[in-house]
């Protein structure tokens, strides 16, 4: 409830900062962009705070980048070299409403701008807290009095690290789960199994990931399952127990006839920034493998745009593993 509120207020400051700074915000920018308040100038380098009204000029030269999020929620983006009129870009896109986008969009402008202080060195441990990244296995914390110990004795323990997210929403179709690079080990197990410890699957690999899809594994909705990457040959080295609930039938048609929306509003480009706002939408409705997977997408398509990384990080940081 208390996530649904500050959503929801997010959402509201987003749409009053709109009506009073401009037609579009910038989500990530590429290069020397220039942009100017008017057809007299001055040109000023863009950034993610500059005010795009009626009136405002964007200059872009070669291999220059520009990600907009239009006031109706719609996406932009600009790639070639010239010159654009923020009036000229609103006149299609208006037109158009877009209801689903316009409230994702605006989460994706508030965490640009909660970006720097969650991230910075003084926030970091006080925000891990607020995340629940370090509230694993309380039972066994307890003889530990500072919290360098207790993360410490998380490190220790957590012998593989997960990058796929340690609970999550699915819905039925291929998983991928992933975790990162131990060189000591040299094969490794992952293992699924219900509440009792009954083992609904397991396979063996010298990847880092492993895809399945749960279709075919017969699972029941509305129920956690669990699952850990262990050492093939040691299995006391080994990742958390993590979980995942499969939704049932009426969520999951919900979730589909939202993603279809989310494609018609969007008009659909396999686009970097159609990519985060579709994470986004996952995100909210904790499909974090689904949100993962996106966001990974975003970046795979724009890896020499930093302001993309920013959502990767902060999505990790709030619900990955060990992060």
């Amino acid at each position: 409830m208390k996530k649904i509120i500050l959503l929801l207020l997010a959402v509201f400051l987003t749409a009053q900062v709109f009506a009073q700074q401009g037609k579009f915000k910038v989500l990530a920018v590429k290069g020397e962009v220039k942009y100017a308040k008017s057809e007299k100038g001055p040109w000023e380098p863009l950034t993610l705070k500059a005010e795009l009204n009626e009136n405002t000029l964007i200059k872009l030269e070669s291999d220059n980048y520009v990600g907009l999020i239009h006031q109706s929620g719609k996406t932009l983006e600009l790639k070639n070299k010239g010159k654009f009129k923020i009036a000229d870009l609103s006149k299609d896109i208006e037109k158009k409403p877009a209801n689903i986008t316009k409230r994702l969009t605006a989460y994706l402008l508030e965490e640009v701008n909660q970006y720097d202080d969650i991230m910075s060195k003084g926030n970091y441990r006080k925000n891990m807290q607020e995340t629940g990244a370090v509230e694993r296995s309380v039972e066994i914390m307890n003889d530990y009095s500072t919290e360098e110990s207790i993360v410490d004795l998380l490190t220790e323990m957590n012998a593989i690290t997960l990058i796929s997210p340690r609970k999550s929403n699915v819905i039925n179709g291929k998983i991928t789960f992933s975790w990162e690079l131990n060189p000591d080990i040299k094969e490794y197990k992952l293992y699924l199994h219900d509440r009792f410890d009954r083992e609904v699957f397991s396979t063996t690999t010298s990847n880092t990931s492993v895809t399945i899809d749960l279709n075919e594994l017969n699972l029941d909705p509305d129920v956690y399952y669990f699952w850990n990457v262990s050492d093939k040959n040691n299995p006391l080295s080994k990742s958390y127990d993590c979980a995942f609930l499969i939704l049932n039938a009426e969520e999951q048609a919900k979730i589909q006839n939202d993603i279809k929306n989310i494609y018609s509003e969007l008009e659909w480009s396999d686009s970097p920034i159609n990519n985060l706002v579709l994470a986004t939408y996952y995100n909210e409705n904790q499909l974090y493998f689904n949100a993962l997977e996106h966001y990974e997408k975003a970046m795979t398509k724009a890896p020499d745009i930093d302001d993309f990384k920013k959502f990767y990080e902060l999505f990790r940081f709030k619900v990955s593993s060990l992060y």
